[in-house]
């Protein structure tokens, strides 16, 4: 979801020598929703948009650029980290809601050229934390450390209190989609990435668990470049004691049953000439 760790997760593998992925995040909706016949006159076509997704895929993440600036990195590499062989090409989704999770599960099991992606499903406990991020990010128009404020004139640092059915509500919602994300298990190669066990806790060493998963070499990383924004949450929502009782509350831990670290090296696929593709969630 967003908010989790998407965008990290996402740089450490657009700058992996054999992976291709497209510089931004792809919207949930039309790319799930309608696919090709977001472009065209005639209305849907089950057969183009069954079949198309892979080269949509493919046309969004494989486009080479002649930059070198980590922003780019994806299509075209850094100077110091060139591309080599596209061993897996993939983009990034972060769903915002349970709707949106539902719609990515039911195109990737609805759709033949979507059947063999890898799902990396990032995951973030703290729902106090997540959400006020979102909301600061929201306020102030900085959703990245790379980049700057939209909305110069709200104070980032400014303490604002986030409204207790809101939340009560984010977290129920965060529930749905999380099992519904979860689902995916069953039809998919599925890898679950946690925040603050893995990706907090361990920084670039995260990473190398996610490129054993998809078969790819072990890399240093030495071109990420994002940062936290925000500040413990406690500096900047007024309201935050009450809100984790109401995550207490709301958050089914069960959700999180499959974030300990799971037995996945015997699902880690072979390499083949075709790359292999792979939505992050």
């Amino acid at each position: 979801m967003a908010r989790s760790g998407t965008t990290v997760t996402h740089q450490a593998l657009q700058g992996h020598p054999n992976v291709r992925s497209n510089m931004d995040e792809v919207k949930v909706d039309p790319f799930f929703t309608r696919g090709l016949a977001s472009f065209t006159v005639g209305g849907q076509n089950e057969y183009e948009r069954d079949h198309g997704y892979g080269l949509m895929i493919d046309a969004l993440t494989m486009i080479p650029c002649e930059l070198r600036t980590p922003g780019l990195m994806g299509y075209g590499g850094l100077e110091d980290v060139p591309k080599g062989e596209v061993l897996a090409n993939g983009i990034k989704v972060a769903v915002g809601n349970a709707s949106q999770a539902e719609m990515v599960v039911t195109a990737l099991t609805d759709h033949t050229s979507l059947a063999d992606l890898a799902v990396i499903r990032v995951i973030r406990r703290d729902l106090v934390a997540q959400h006020a991020s979102l909301q600061r990010a929201v306020r102030t128009g900085r959703w990245h450390s790379f980049s700057q404020p939209t909305n110069k004139d709200v104070d980032p640092n400014a303490p604002f209190e986030i409204p207790e059915e809101q939340f009560r509500g984010y977290c129920r919602d965060a529930v749905v989609a999380l099992r519904k994300l979860g689902e995916l298990r069953a039809t998919h190669r599925l890898l679950d990435l946690s925040y603050e066990d893995e990706i907090a806790a361990l920084g670039t060493d995260a990473f190398q668990r996610v490129y054993e998963f998809l078969g790819l070499p072990e890399v240093d990383i030495s071109w990420i470049g994002s940062k936290k924004v925000a500040p413990s949450v406690d500096r900047y929502v007024t309201n935050a004691s009450r809100l984790y009782e109401i995550q207490r509350e709301e958050y089914d831990e069960k959700v999180l049953e499959p974030v300990a670290r799971p037995q996945f090296l015997d699902l880690a696929p072979s390499r083949s000439e075709a790359a292999q593709r792979l939505p992050l969630a």
